[in-house]
């Protein structure tokens, strides 16, 4: 069995790239990047073989409109007949006919939820023709197939359990802010128990609303919204700089809207629950003053969320992995087992 992993976190223009070693239960990191791969598609074998890990284990991620993440309550049956009756119950929420979709689950653990005469399981159901899309973008790469196709969430999940250690009380929140959605998720010990995509609330919807409030092109909002937000700087004339203020104020509003939405429909499927924090990951983390934001608008104690937090980093510069660590949590997450 191959010990290395590579998981690649594929997005609209970069591709995050985490190459994880396994030995005797834990993992060390051989390379991470952001690879621009839409521009230089051969970059990302370039990189892999420069990090030693181009024999590895190829695992990559899917986030498309069709996937669909669920909850579903099924009578209690045999594993034989679990899959079929999947797949029926799943046709109320599918835009196409079952027979379009792959389907996989896993069970909620009783001690998340006990429906006593129901079956509680986590349903994915993604189109196959967006599968085949993933299988034909890495051909195209010149990568080899991958073994796993993994949706955000799920990979998210996976980086979570490694780095913390959670309790049958925990509920660990984290929302993943990402170029051209946000994705709320909440895991506990045993993996993935909700999650919500919250649209409009990505990196590209801010950088779009920048360019039209402050009426420039957008690779010009694109370069404000970097020097703004990551350190919260201005080249703008003192008029345009409170424009940009309300527009920054007003997409970090709509997004704690949404995050709270998030918390009641989590709350409504799941009762009971206590919920003490809020950990960030994605690019969106970084947003200059957003965790202090959301921590006194949400009163929810809000941090980063570092997946290399139990990983040994070996060689690379420590500084240097955890400064970016955010972005890589999916990535992360796919690169192990």
């Amino acid at each position: 069995m191959n010990n290395i992993g590579i998981g690649i976190d594929i997005g609209t223009q970069n591709a995050k790239v985490v190459c994880l070693k396994k030995k005797e239960g834990s993992y060390s990191l051989m390379g991470c990047g952001s690879i621009p791969y839409a521009q230089e598609p051969n970059k990302l074998k370039t990189f892999l073989q420069r990090a030693q890990a181009g024999s590895g284990d190829i695992r990559i991620n899917i986030d498309t409109p069709s996937t669909r993440i669920r909850r579903l309550d099924v009578p209690r049956m045999t594993e034989e007949e679990i899959p079929e009756a999947v797949r029926w119950a799943s046709k109320d929420f599918l835009d196409d006919d079952i027979d379009e979709y792959a389907f996989r689950f896993t069970k909620i653990h009783k001690e998340d939820i006990d429906t006593h005469d129901k079956l509680s399981l986590v349903l994915y159901a993604i189109k196959n023709t967006d599968i085949q899309k993933q299988y034909d973008l890495v051909e195209k790469l010149g990568l080899s197939r991958p073994s796993v196709i993994e949706p955000n969430a799920s990979a998210l999940a996976n980086a979570v359990l490694l780095s913390n250690k959670i309790t049958n009380a925990d509920h660990f929140i984290l929302v993943d802010i990402g170029f051209a959605v946000t994705l709320f998720t909440v895991i506990t010990k045993h993996g993935l128990l909700f999650s919500r995509p919250i649209p409009s609330s990505g990196d590209k919807t801010l950088t779009e609303q920048i360019a039209r409030d402050l009426n420039t092109t957008p690779s010009n909002a694109l370069k404000i919204k970097e020097a703004y937000l990551s350190e919260g700087n201005f080249f703008l004339e003192p008029a345009k700089q409170n424009i940009l203020k309300n527009t920054v104020n007003h997409f970090y509003s709509r997004l704690a809207v949404e995050i709270q939405r998030s918390l009641d429909g989590y709350m409504l499927v799941f009762a009971k629950r206590k919920v003490n924090a809020l950990h960030l990951c994605g690019g969106g983390a970084y947003y200059y003053n957003l965790t202090e934001y959301l921590t006194q608008t949400l009163g929810l104690t809000t941090s980063r969320f570092n997946p290399f937090k139990n990983i040994d980093l070996g060689l690379m510069p420590s500084e240097q992995v955890n400064k970016k660590a955010c972005i890589f949590a999916v990535a992360c997450g796919l690169a192990q087992d």
